[in-house]
């Protein structure tokens, strides 16, 4: 093969076969359907080990606040109410975004593209994580 493959840009939405690697309309990179399916491989992978993994820890943290193996530290941890909320607020939303992460593997397997709504959700996933995280870290202190 000449190296013609079919690429597509995220900036301007060019779309076409071509050679080049970088955008002819905006200069941006170009990618190839085989290259974002890939990604999206890895993008599936990441989001089910995301939820998977916090599922597990959610399950895990119930398990020891509803008496678990020792019923008075899970009276003390029931007594921190907030705090728990906030953890479980956490848990809730890196599942959620191990979720976005998921469909948008599925979508760039699927299509062969990159979904601007779904970059953006993502996008707005990790602002929250991190004044999440910002907020509990203050707050527990």
């Amino acid at each position: 093969m000449n190296g013609i493959d079919h690429k597509s840009c995220f900036n301007c939405y060019f779309d076409g076969d071509t050679a080049e690697t970088c955008c002819p309309r905006c200069g941006g990179r170009l990618r190839s359907r085989t290259n974002l399916r890939v990604r999206g491989g890895i993008l599936i992978f990441v989001g089910a080990f995301l939820i998977l993994l916090m599922g597990a820890i959610t399950g895990f943290v119930v398990y020891l606040v509803w008496g678990g193996a020792d019923p008075k530290a899970a009276a003390k941890l029931r007594a921190e109410e907030f705090k728990l909320l906030l953890a479980f607020g956490m848990f809730g939303l890196l599942m959620l975004f191990g979720l976005v992460s998921l469909i948008t593997g599925v979508f760039q397997i699927v299509f062969g593209r990159r979904s601007r709504i779904l970059v953006w959700a993502m996008m707005a996933l990790v602002f929250v994580l991190v004044v999440g995280a910002v907020f509990v870290t203050i707050v527990l202190q």
